[in-house]
């Protein structure tokens, strides 16, 4: 008895120290300069036989964190392929605020939360004083699509690996659906 007292203790501090997730037009910027400072981070969090490593796309005036994003999980949604490892992927704060823009003329897309078996699970980052902001949308198969081909609209002028990174992404995720 007194372990699970213990256990309950336990996830009842971790349940008050999680942050909640904001609204998507709180994330977008007037000032196109504080997408430096951004981070999305993409993870596939549908069935799978193995892992899966997450992306995770970070602004060119900061440093890549994925862990920045734990206290905003949503509960109930398998996070596991964050700890496979990331795509790390530098973009010019240019490209990010070309994918928010595209996002932004998705209504759908831009619903905080979103399905209860999501297959994956969008998150945006945007740091920028005075305090940090995060958004998450879980996506079902067809927006998990609609999601990386709007990314992929958005990186089309960068370097080939970059799209490469992402292309390999969508193969061990979404690719063979």
């Amino acid at each position: 008895m007194k372990k699970l007292i213990t256990m309950l203790m336990l996830f009842g501090c971790l349940t008050m120290s999680s942050f909640m997730t904001s609204p998507f037009a709180t994330i977008v910027s007037g000032v196109p300069l504080d997408y430096a400072s951004y981070q999305v981070k993409i993870t596939y969090t549908g069935e799978q036989l193995k892992a899966a490593p997450s992306l995770l796309l970070t602004g060119s005036g900061r440093v890549a964190n994925k862990d920045e994003f734990i206290p905003y999980r949503s509960a109930n949604v398998r996070y596991s392929n964050d700890d496979a490892g990331v795509f790390e992927i530098s973009l010019s704060g240019t490209t990010i605020k070309k994918f928010v823009d595209a996002l932004a003329l998705r209504p759908e897309l831009c619903t905080s939360g979103g399905r209860t078996q999501p297959v994956l699970s969008l998150m945006i980052e945007r740091n920028v004083a005075p305090a940090e902001i995060v958004f998450e949308h879980l996506a079902d198969m067809v927006e998990a699509h609609t999601i990386l081909n709007l990314l992929e609209g958005a990186i089309a002028t960068e370097p080939s690996i970059t799209k490469t990174n992402v292309r390999r992404f969508r193969n061990y995720t979404i690719g063979h659906h």
